[in-house]
């Protein structure tokens, strides 16, 4: 995945550097990137492959042949999806002991928890331990009510939080985009949520497709409706435009859902996905131009 600084950026480099001097038969990999790549790549006890497509973290972490999960994020998370996708490729994880992470080991009796901000020599510790174990959980333990957790959670949170404090004056993204890269490639799904200060009575999402690509359509779905299907053309942007069927809605979760047409079996997410290209809605009038602050900073970096 992505590790910054709440997922323990940090507290990786300390340990790399101590296992550099110490304990030099461990090897990191790191699978996905962190913000401290040029320090790490100094350490002969680290690799570093490259990220990934949303939907090949599995394949991912086994290519990475470790045994190991390594989870130090020091900001609690609320489920981790990736905790899910590490016990999916077999992976014993090391986590600090709080948060969900740390409520799902325990649930599942798994892996080998740590206290928060223990010192190197104690992670290295319950690494070792973790790497004499091994891990057999159904899939549907390891993933749960996951896919309905947005929904049910939240998506409802966002909708209070935005009533509560409007972000502004204009229509915007109340988040980053599940499922869209921050080159803006989409995955084989992208969840868009979006707030007005009026209700919206039409959304128009924009895509393109670069030449060379394989010929595929898009759903744009909300609350389990299809609200619009559109086929896209190579190296043209398709504006999709879908009718809201419900009068006072000023917050949108919607899902754009891409099929890989006449191909029994999607290609390379790389040849054939569409890239996100803008969010407009209509409050009854023209069309104004959702903002995506989050969006433009990140493709920037």
């Amino acid at each position: 995945g992505a590790i910054g600084p709440q997922k323990g950026a940090a507290q990786l480099v300390d340990l790399a550097r101590h296992c550099a001097r110490w304990e030099d038969d461990l090897l990191f990999v790191i699978v996905g990137r962190s913000d401290r790549d040029k320090t790490l790549e100094a350490y002969e006890n680290v690799r570093l492959p490259g990220s990934y497509a949303a939907d090949k973290a599995v394949p991912a972490l086994l290519r990475a042949n470790c045994r190991v999960a390594l989870f130090l994020s020091v900001f609690p998370e609320t489920f981790s999806y990736t905790l899910s996708e590490s016990l999916d490729a077999g992976l014993v994880p090391v986590a600090y002991d709080f948060g969900a992470i740390g409520e799902r080991l325990r649930a599942l009796g798994v892996g080998v928890l740590v206290p928060l901000g223990a010192p190197p020599e104690q992670i290295v510790a319950a690494i070792r331990q973790a790497a004499e174990l091994r891990v057999a959980i159904p899939r549907a333990a390891i993933y749960g009510q996951y896919d309905r957790l947005l929904a049910n959670y939240y998506a409802p949170a966002l909708i209070d939080l935005a009533e509560a404090m409007p972000p502004s004056d204009a229509p915007r993204l109340l988040a980053w985009p599940a499922g869209v890269h921050r080159d803006r490639w989409c995955g084989t799904e992208a969840r868009l949520q979006i707030w007005a200060p009026r209700p919206i009575t039409r959304l128009m999402i924009s895509f393109w497709l670069p030449a060379g690509t394989s010929f595929q359509a898009v759903d744009i779905v909300w609350q389990d409706r299809t609200l619009a299907r559109e086929f896209l053309e190579e190296s043209r942007v398709r504006r999709v435009i879908a009718t809201i069927p419900a009068r006072d809605v000023r917050f949108l979760d919607v899902t754009c859902r891409f099929d890989f047409a006449f191909a029994l079996h999607p290609p390379d997410l790389r040849s054939c996905a569409a890239m996100f290209s803008g969010i407009e809605i209509s409050e009854g009038g023209g069309w104004l131009t959702v903002e995506t602050p989050d969006l433009h900073s990140r493709a920037q970096r």
